[in-house]
């Protein structure tokens, strides 16, 4: 062990044997540490689920924006006035539907 210290202490004396030594030994190293890091994340791992059903709100790739028909198809020109307008008669139809169910309740 001794000599190994003198050798990296200069490294322009050392064999190619003691440079074979040393690439062994950081590779056995970096190997030990890559292994006890993933059983590491492994073990913590165990007992988590990282399922998510696939319903509801939170799954919607609109996340929290008012989600609503689309009123002009592709290839027509997008007006906002047009879509303003669309969605003002949509509102009044849905509190016109929301009125008529409170209305039969």
């Amino acid at each position: 062990m001794q000599e190994l210290i003198n050798a990296l202490s200069n490294p322009g004396a050392m064999s190619s044997a003691q440079w074979l030594i040393l690439g062994i030994g950081a590779f056995i190293v970096l190997g030990s540490l890559y292994f006890i890091l993933k059983l590491f994340k492994l073990i913590r791992s165990i007992g988590k689920t990282s399922y998510k059903p696939n319903i509801g709100l939170s799954r919607h790739p609109y996340q929290g924006q008012p989600v609503s028909k689309s009123t002009s198809e592709p290839g027509e020109s997008d007006e906002s006035d047009e879509s303003d307008e669309s969605s003002k008669d949509e509102t009044a139809n849905n509190d016109a539907i929301n009125e008529s169910d409170a209305k039969t309740e």
